[in-house]
C-alpha cells in the first residue's frame, strides 16, 4: 500500500480542512487517515514528520540494498526513511498497511485524483530512485521533460523538469484533473469557503480562472487543474 504522510500544526483544524473537501476521517491504533475512494493520506501527529509518500511492505532488505547505494538512509523503529533527489521525503514502513473503511462511492469534491506530482533538477536521477522503489515509466521517458511512473498499488508519480509550471509548486503535490467539470468544482470550493491559494489564468485564452490551486494546513499542495 502506498499512502501520503502529512505533518499538522493543528490535529483538529486539519481533519476540519479535509472534511470540508468530503474527505473521510478513521483513527486506527492512535493513527489518523483522512482518506476516500483515490488517495490515502495519513496525518502524523509527530513534531519531527514531514511532507512525504509512505510505502508499507512486511520486508525492504532487497530495495535498501539497491536504494542505499544512490540516496541517504535512515533506520527508524519501524522502517527507514529516505528522500529523492528532489528532496521528496519517503516513509518505508516495515509493517501490515492500515485497513480502512473504504467504499467504491466514495469520493471527494477534487474530482479525478491523476496522482502525485514532483519537481526535480536531477531528472534521470530521480527517475531512478522512483524504479528502485518499484514504481515503472507508463508515459513520458527519463530523456523527455515528463514520465508518469506507477507501482503496483497503482499509485502515480509524475515526474516534471523545472520551469514547466507557470504556477506556484509544492513537492510533493496532489494533482486533480477535471477536463470540462473543472470550473463547477472551482465553484464548488468557493461555495465551501475553502481557501484557494492560487487562481490561474495563464491557460486560459479569455483570461478566466479555471483551474486553481489549494495547500492544505501542513503545505501539501493540490492542484485542482481541467487537463
Amino acid at each position: 500500500m502506498t499512502i501520503l504522510q502529512i505533518p499538522t500544526p493543528n490535529l483538529k483544524q486539519t481533519i476540519k480542512y479535509y472534511d470540508d473537501l468530503g474527505f473521510k476521517y478513521e483513527s486506527l491504533n492512535d493513527q489518523h487517515y483522512i482518506f476516500d475512494n483515490q488517495i490515502t493520506i495519513e496525518i502524523d501527529t509527530s513534531h519531527v514528520s514531514r511532507i512525504g509518500i509512505k510505502i508499507f511492505s512486511i520486508d525492504f532488505s532487497k530495495m535498501i540494498s539497491a536504494l542505499e547505494k544512490i540516496a541517504p538512509i535512515t533506520k527508524t523503529d519501524n522502517g527507514f526513511i529516505t528522500t529523492s533527489p528532489s528532496g521528496c521525503w519517503v516513509y518505508l514502513a516495515q509493517s501490515e498497511a492500515p485497513i480502512l473503511n473504504t467504499s467504491k462511492e466514495q469520493n471527494t469534491i477534487l474530482g479525478n485524483f491523476s496522482g502525485i506530482s514532483i519537481e526535480s533538477h536531477s531528472f534521470k536521477k530521480e527517475v531512478k530512485f522512483w524504479e528502485l522503489l518499484g514504481f515503472k515509466i507508463t508515459a513520458g521517458s527519463a530523456n523527455d521533460p515528463w514520465a508518469s511512473l506507477v507501482n503496483e498499488d497503482k499509485f502515480v508519480i509524475s515526474l516534471m523538469k523545472p520551469l514547466m509550471c507557470p504556477h506556484l509548486f509544492f513537492n510533493p503535490s496532489l494533482t486533480f484533473f477535471n477536463g470540462k467539470n473543472n470550473p463547477q468544482i472551482i465553484d464548488e470550493i468557493r461555495t465551501r469557503k475553502i481557501p484557494i491559494r492560487q487562481e490561474i489564468t495563464h491557460f486560459n485564452k479569455n483570461n478566466i480562472v479555471d483551474n486553481i490551486i489549494l495547500c492544505d494546513p501542513s503545505g501539501l499542495g493540490a492542484f485542482i487543474f481541467n487537463d
